[in-house]
C-alpha cells in the first residue's frame, strides 16, 4: 500500500467519523420528554405540554412541567428549549397523552407527524386519552405515586394484562388509522376525587375523532370478541328475573371466566352482513348474593 492511498482511506474514515457526531448532544444539555399532552385552550389554540425529570438532588420535584401555546408540534418544542435548561428532546417519549377534545378534532393525527418523520424517534410510546383538560392531569404530582409518564405507562401495562384496557403504540395506532376493517382505539384515563383512574377504552372512527367510551366491562367484552384476552377476566353480569334488595347488589353475580376461546362466523343475506359469534370458556363463581 503506497502512502497515497493510505492517506486517501485515513481521510474517509475521518470524514465517516465526523459524520457520525455531527448530532451529539451530551447528557448534561439535553431535556428529556418522559411525556407530551395535547390539548386546546378556550380560544381553540394548541396546547402542548411536557413533562421531564429533574436530575438533581438538591430539587424538591421530580419532574418539571412545561406548557406552551404553538401553531404546530413542531413549534412546540422551539418553545419549550426557551424554558428547559437544555435542549429538548422527543426521543425518550414514553406516553402521549391525548385530552377529549383533541380527539373530538378533525385530522388531530397529524400532530404526530414530526415524530414518524425523524427515524431515530422511538414509535413505542403509549398513546392515552384524557377525558379532561390536559392541565388538570399534568400538575397533579402526588408525592405518594411515581412520576406522572411511569404511572400511566404502569397502568397500562397492569390493566392490559388483565384485559381491562388496551396498551396502543404510536405505530399501533398509525397502522389502525389506515387499517378500514378495524375500529381504532386507545386507553382512556380520569380524575376521580384527584386521583388517576383507568377507566377503560376510547374508540375512534374511521376518520379517526372520538366515538365513544367503553368502561371497564365493556372493554373485557370488546376484547372476547376479539379473542385477545389475557389469563382470565373478571365479569359481572345481570341475573335474569332477579332486583335489587336494599343496599346489596341481589342481582348481579360475579365469576372468573379463563381459556376464552372466540369464533366468529361472517355471511351477507338478505343485503345485510351477518355475524355468528361461538364464545367458550372456563367459568368459575366468585360472588353471588342473595
Amino acid at each position: 500500500m503506497n502512502k497515497r492511498r493510505f492517506l486517501k482511506m485515513l481521510f474517509v474514515v475521518f470524514v465517516v467519523l465526523a459524520a457520525g457526531c455531527s448530532d451529539r448532544l451530551d447528557m448534561e444539555d439535553a431535556t428529556f420528554a418522559l411525556l407530551v399532552g395535547f390539548d386546546l385552550d378556550k380560544e381553540n389554540k394548541l396546547l402542548v405540554y411536557s413533562t421531564t425529570p429533574v436530575f438533581s438532588q438538591s430539587a424538591e420535584k421530580k419532574t418539571r412541567e412545561i406548557g406552551v401555546t404553538s401553531q404546530t408540534n413542531r413549534q412546540s418544542r422551539e418553545k419549550q428549549d426557551s424554558y428547559a435548561p437544555g435542549v429538548f428532546q422527543g426521543r425518550s417519549i414514553q406516553v402521549i397523552l391525548v385530552s377529549k377534545r383533541i380527539l373530538q378534532q378533525e385530522n388531530w393525527f397529524q400532530l404526530t407527524d414530526i415524530w414518524f418523520r425523524d427515524p431515530k424517534n422511538p414509535l413505542t410510546s403509549r398513546v392515552i386519552a384524557f377525558d379532561g383538560p390536559i392541565s388538570e392531569i399534568i400538575h397533579l404530582n402526588p408525592k405518594d405515586q411515581p412520576m406522572l409518564p411511569l404511572l400511566l405507562r404502569d397502568k397500562v401495562e397492569t390493566k392490559y394484562s388483565r384485559s381491562e384496557t388496551v396498551k396502543t403504540t404510536l405505530q399501533e395506532l398509525h397502522n389502525q388509522m389506515r387499517e378500514k376493517g378495524q375500529t381504532p382505539y386507545i386507553s382512556e384515563v380520569r380524575l376521580l376525587n384527584k386521583q388517576i383512574v383507568m377507566t377503560g377504552i376510547t374508540l375512534l372512527d374511521n376518520k379517526g375523532e372520538f366515538a365513544d367510551s367503553l368502561n371497564i366491562q365493556e372493554s373485557i367484552l370488546l376484547q372476547i370478541l376479539q379473542n385477545s384476552t389475557k389469563k382470565a377476566v373478571s365479569l359481572t353480569l345481570p341475573i335474569p328475573g332477579q332486583v335489587k334488595i336494599g343496599p346489596f347488589h341481589t342481582d348481579k353475580l360475579s365469576l372468573n371466566a379463563e381459556k376464552i376461546k372466540t369464533k366468529v362466523k361472517t355471511s351477507y343475506q338478505n343485503d345485510k352482513f351477518q355475524f355468528d359469534i361461538a364464545i367458550t370458556m372456563r367459568v368459575g363463581l366468585t360472588v353471588s348474593v342473595k
